[in-house]
């Protein structure tokens, strides 16, 4: 058996405090290396996941569909935003992998991860994590090991339209 663990962290330190990280150079959390119960790069922000709670209860108070945010109609759809990735993240993952006694270069693994993803700095609150946990097999080749995994998010938001469960196929381990 092998136990594999993982603790990351990241935030951008501004040397201006006027500037902002432009989106594709923030930090985006969800699918098969991060939290393998969101679709990649899918975690919202905390910050921005509260906002957009307050944006649909607002749209559901309006009798006029027109007073909407362009979001909060896209949630009412019933489909995801996409994220817009945040300055501050905390991950940490644990995976426990068992071989196959009949087949060598076969594994199974279980695991549980927690983390969260902040657009605002000061918004940023560390015991406000998302879990997730799942199963997958790992088959071993000479390029590296093939990882199929299941992966469950234990407390999908359906207010922001989350799935359940996902799919992620790695070449690769975490």
């Amino acid at each position: 058996m092998v136990l594999a663990a993982s603790v990351r962290g990241g935030r951008f330190l501004l040397l201006d405090p006027t500037s902002a990280t432009i989106g594709p150079k923030r930090f985006f959390l969800g699918g098969g290396t991060s939290l393998r119960g969101f679709r990649e790069d899918g975690v919202l922000p905390a910050d921005r996941r509260a906002a957009l709670h307050e944006d649909r209860a607002s749209c559901s108070a309006t009798a006029n569909p027109a007073g909407c945010t362009p979001a909060a109609t896209v949630l009412a759809s019933g489909r995801e935003v996409p994220s817009e990735g945040g300055e501050v993240f905390t991950l940490g993952k644990v995976e426990l992998r068992f071989p196959f006694p009949s087949v060598p270069s076969l594994d199974t693994a279980v695991f549980l991860e927690a983390g969260n993803l902040w657009l605002q700095q000061a918004s940023y609150r560390p015991l406000e994590l998302r879990y997730t946990a799942g199963t997958g097999i790992r088959y071993g080749t000479p390029i590296g090991p093939l990882a199929f995994d299941l992966g469950f998010n234990l407390f999908p938001d359906q207010l922001v339209n989350e799935p359940t469960v996902q799919v992620h196929f790695n070449i690769g381990l975490f």
